[in-house]
């Protein structure tokens, strides 16, 4: 994984994460511009207890401190928090929505960010598309087989947390 990063990097590819384990650690050192990762994940990559949008937050300040340019920490149904490089925090809840199943929404969620910024939007802003497309992930059986009006109609319920 740390070749793929270099070379990505080496062509001015930002590198936008979604990994935990024992690869995290040294992915970390080559400075993704962004992290992706549940609050599981970071508990265990952070040691720290994460139970709410706060402490996930704090964790995201703890991976930024090892290389991470930018990170988000999903946080199931309850939403996703995020740290940009500036600093700046947020969170996002996500709806409730008739959830049929969850495989694949941290995927969609990620790819939802990637295509906002893509855009030209800010993390927080990319954030809550990621997090309607994480929701709208939930609607069917499959993986990433949601459609894009789907994710249109579940927007507009994705609210600011208060922080």
């Amino acid at each position: 994984m740390s070749a793929l990063i270099q070379r990505a990097r080496s062509h001015d590819v930002p590198v936008f994460l979604d990994t935990h384990g024992a690869q995290l650690p040294a992915a970390l050192t080559l400075e993704p511009a962004l992290l992706k990762i549940n609050q599981f994940e970071a508990a265990q990559a952070t040691g720290m207890h994460i139970d709410t949008p706060t402490d996930a937050l704090e964790a995201a300040a703890v991976l930024q401190r090892r290389g991470a340019q930018e990170v988000i920490i999903t946080l199931g149904k309850a939403g996703v928090v995020g740290r940009s490089r500036a600093n700046h925090t947020f969170g996002w809840s996500c709806p409730s929505v008739p959830a049929i199943c969850s495989t694949g929404s941290g995927d969609s969620l990620l790819a939802g960010i990637v295509a906002a910024n893509f855009r030209g939007q800010d993390l927080e802003e990319a954030t809550r598309l990621g997090a309607a497309s994480g929701a709208a992930n939930t609607l069917q059986l499959g993986a990433g087989r949601f459609t894009y009006q789907q994710v249109v109609d579940i927007l507009p319920h994705v609210q600011r947390f208060a922080l």
